[in-house]
């Protein structure tokens, strides 16, 4: 079976969940296919400029003329089983490939609808409101013309079918290996709790409240760490005694290795969150609010909190023996990469035989 995967880059030294997530699912198609099978397209991050050139010449999200050119020449000369988009955001060449009989499969990373329209109302600005429109479009043609969508959890699932009267094939969760070995049993860590995580903009605005209304009351150190710390040191101007920053770390085993728990005040966004299965693969136990476990079961491996109180009272009486291994059992039973490649396995051998049928 021969497989085009189409991508922006994912090979970030400092990557974010999506660029984590991007890369396990390439990972995940060569020990499905083999090396020998995947022909793999990447292009650069878009830039503010080739969005914005997008989303006027009514093209795909950052994909310039020169690209869309070049991924249209790959899938007419190739001959591919399946194109996988590993977007919903490319919603103009999935048309174009249900418009020339080409089997195809679609990666929601978001309901983009959904995530964009949070990045409005978060910055409510003129640019933020168009974006919004213009992922909407794109994403809607990704739902009407893809042959198999994946989707990370049953709250985008149901995202979808709100947004666009239209069902995912698959559910297929965020997962990673295993990193339980990388922790180091220290007493340094006790009565430290931590968020890692970059500067995007459900980040800024939960962390920005936590600091605000939770950190002046608990009795626990706050180790904070990666690019959120650079916007934070640039919008706090009060000294918090129990808040310590890491700044971008090379290397997460630290980070991990410097707190018993991790707290994910997030109130915005879509999709899963990788930080939340990363901490899991640690055995860490998660303090967070709602969004923080969309796709994920909080019982016994952390604590539900969508108030300041909540947080304040759990936090500062986090008693970790409460958790006995329960984060990383939960772990390796749903979330690790050898679960979620036997699930993604059976789908496509399944999904193969339903395409057979359907353009015979």
């Amino acid at each position: 079976m021969k497989v085009l995967f189409i991508s922006k880059d994912f090979k970030q030294s400092q990557a974010n969940g999506g660029f984590v997530v991007s890369k396990r699912n390439y990972d995940l198609f060569l020990k499905l296919f083999g090396k020998d099978n995947i022909d793999l397209y990447v292009f650069p991050v878009p830039t503010f400029v080739s969005k914005l050139k997008g989303l006027l010449f009514n093209r795909d999200y950052g994909i310039t003329k020169k690209i869309e050119n070049e991924i249209k020449t790959k899938i007419i000369r190739g001959t591919y089983n399946y194109v996988f988009f590993n977007s919903s955001l490319f919603g103009n060449l999935i048309e174009y490939c249900r418009n020339g009989g080409i089997k195809t499969i679609t990666f929601f990373h978001n309901i983009e609808k959904k995530y964009y329209h949070d990045v409005y109302k978060y910055k409510k600005s003129v640019s933020t409101y168009f974006f919004y429109k213009y992922v909407s479009r794109l994403e809607k043609k990704s739902c009407l013309f893809s042959d198999c969508k994946i989707v990370l959890n049953e709250r985008d699932s149901e995202e979808m079918q709100k947004e666009y009267s239209i069902l995912p094939e698959l559910i297929l969760p965020i997962s990673m290996d295993s990193h339980v070995k990388s922790i180091k049993n220290n007493n340094s860590k006790k009565g430290k709790c931590g968020f890692i995580g970059s500067d995007m903009f459900a980040n800024k605005d939960g962390m920005l409240w936590f600091i605000k209304n939770v950190l002046p009351h608990i009795n626990k150190q706050f180790v904070v760490a990666g690019s959120i710390c650079d916007y934070l040191k640039e919008r706090l101007s009060a000294n918090y005694e129990n808040l310590e920053m890491l700044g971008r770390v090379n290397n997460v085993d630290d980070f991990y290795n410097s707190v018993e728990f991790v707290v994910s005040p997030i109130f915005l966004g879509s999709g899963m969150k990788t930080k939340s299965v990363e901490a899991l693969s640690y055995g860490i136990p998660i303090i967070g609010t709602k969004e923080a476990f969309v796709g994920i079961d909080y019982k016994n491996i952390g604590e539900l909190c969508q108030s300041a109180s909540e947080f304040i009272e759990k936090i500062n009486n986090f008693d970790i023996s409460k958790y006995s291994g329960h984060p990383y059992k939960y772990f390796e039973k749903n979330l690790s990469n050898s679960v979620v490649l036997k699930k993604l396995k059976t789908y496509i051998e399944g999904c193969e035989k339903w395409m057979l049928h359907k353009f015979q």
